[in-house]
């Protein structure tokens, strides 16, 4: 690449106008790079003309990108410096910061009114960010903490340092949480030392298995009460919003309160023996 082609020392930082010519070459080229893959009729000089501006783009897409390596490798490193024993290494948010740049150089608009350093800066940002996502969602632990892995490695006096080496050798490569750590024949997995406390207990799951048992049965109960009984019980226990009191099931269940009642405690002893006599869910 000829890194003065606009006239523009390799070592300078881009001022607003320079970044503004190049971005003007870079959209010309883009443009003139869809007419051509586009297959229409173009005479050769027509042909000519919109090669020559998709060759003027790239080359000034080069030297927006190579202009801006340098701020790139400051972000990739100072991510890096933060979780050195992360599942990326140096090289991944070196990779991945050069491939915000370079997506940033094919959609700066200049018209907007900001420098391409704000553009790239809050991208790179947000990029490094989401990179370390993936370590913490891959052991399930805060960022925070994870940052603070390398201060624990580094001390030998402090009591979780040996469970920290087991977790930063279990981050160098993606591994299953049943592979097993520590001496030869130990049962003690992965897993073991990265519980997660959201999971369900094999008791709490038998039991949601058990409630939904019931609440079936409770269903198939209801539906076989006569329809007096299930309107009347459906609106005491609150199935239709907010819970019904007895007076206002007076009149259509029973002439007075305490009917209403005497109604209530019949349809519910139904319900119960209805209940008991359905079979259990398999």
């Amino acid at each position: 690449m000829n890194n003065n082609t606009y006239g523009i020392d390799k070592k300078h930082n881009l001022n607003f106008d320079e970044e503004i010519m190049l971005s003007k070459k870079i959209q010309a080229g883009n443009e003139a790079k869809e007419i051509l893959q586009q297959g229409n009729l173009l005479s050769e000089e027509e042909r000519i003309n919109l090669n020559f501006l998709v060759e003027e783009g790239e080359i000034a897409f080069g030297q927006l990108v190579e202009a801006n390596v340098p701020r790139a490798m400051k972000f990739a490193y100072e991510t890096w410096q933060k979780n050195k024993f992360g599942v990326n290494d140096l090289e991944d948010y070196q990779q991945t910061a050069l491939k915000v740049i370079c997506t940033c150089a094919r959609t700066f608009d200049w018209n907007k009114g900001f420098r391409f350093g704000t553009l790239a800066h809050n991208c790179l940002k947000h990029e490094m960010l989401r990179e370390n996502a993936k370590t913490c969602y891959a052991l399930r632990i805060p960022e925070e903490s994870l940052m603070q892995l390398s201060t624990v490695k580094q001390n030998p006096e402090t009591s979780v340092c040996k469970d920290s080496d087991k977790l930063i050798a279990a981050c160098s490569s993606y591994i299953s949480l049943q592979s097993p750590l520590g001496k030869e024949g130990s049962e003690e997995e992965f897993g073991d030392i990265l519980p997660d406390t959201r999971a369900l207990t094999a008791e709490q799951i038998e039991d949601r298995i058990e409630n939904e048992n019931r609440l079936l049965r409770l269903n198939k109960a209801l539906e076989a009460l006569s329809d007096d009984e299930r309107l009347l019980l459906k609106g005491r226990m609150g199935f239709f919003g907010e819970q019904q009191t007895l007076k206002s099931f007076v009149g259509t269940a029973a002439k007075s309160v305490s009917g209403v009642q005497k109604k209530q405690i019949a349809a519910v002893n139904h319900l119960r023996e209805l209940y008991f006599s359905l079979p259990l869910a398999g």
